[in-house]
């Protein structure tokens, strides 16, 4: 009797375990540039942008990584990603190093941001070496933030129109060096 009893109240008990696990419900959003880089298959690539983030609470994340594409927008070839962590409350340069693959035609370079906080951005720059050793820099549309009136001209975002919570704006003298950055504030997210 005492075990058939043990064994109603464990099973009385078992929904309750899940309980106990966290849950993460957070809003999430993304902006890249593409370039065209066909022309420089097999060669190396720098890619830098400067980013800093204040969290609001735990959920803010930051990341920043690159895309190499062939013939369509499936035709992944490589995933290429910074060598640094990019910390909170601080301006820092993340670079990107990899090797143009063949058959890509273009480069994605993805800024991922997740949770509640602003983020900046700043001073997107692209550079392939030439032959003779030497790195020749590849414009970036708008990549300074400082000649475009509208905050996200020239990239690429997942829905075309930011989500309910971001925000986007430029930001007059809040670069690294002064300069008009990228500020992107998202609120929203819940643990």
């Amino acid at each position: 009797m005492l075990s058939r009893i043990l064994c109603v109240v464990l099973l009385l008990a078992l929904p309750l375990t899940s309980l106990g696990q966290a849950y993460q419900s957070s809003n999430g959003f993304f902006f890249l540039p593409e370039v065209d880089v066909a022309q420089f298959q097999g060669r190396p690539y720098r890619y830098q942008v400067s980013v800093r983030y204040q969290p609001a609470d735990t959920t803010a994340k930051v990341g920043v990584w690159a895309m190499q594409v062939g013939k369509n927008e499936y035709d992944f070839k490589q995933r290429d990603y910074p060598t640094q962590t990019i910390r909170p409350n601080e301006w820092q340069t993340n670079t990107i190093q990899g090797q143009i693959r063949p058959g890509v035609r273009r480069l994605w370079f993805y800024s991922t941001l997740a949770g509640n906080g602003t983020f900046w951005f700043d001073n997107l720059t692209l550079q392939v070496q030439q032959p003779n050793g030497t790195w020749q820099p590849v414009p970036i549309k708008n990549g300074d933030f400082e000649h475009s009136a509208t905050p996200l001209a020239g990239y690429e975002m997942a829905d075309k129109v930011l989500p309910a919570g971001v925000v986007a704006a430029l930001a007059p003298g809040q670069g690294p060096d002064q300069s008009q950055a990228l500020r992107i504030t998202m609120t929203g997210a819940r643990w």
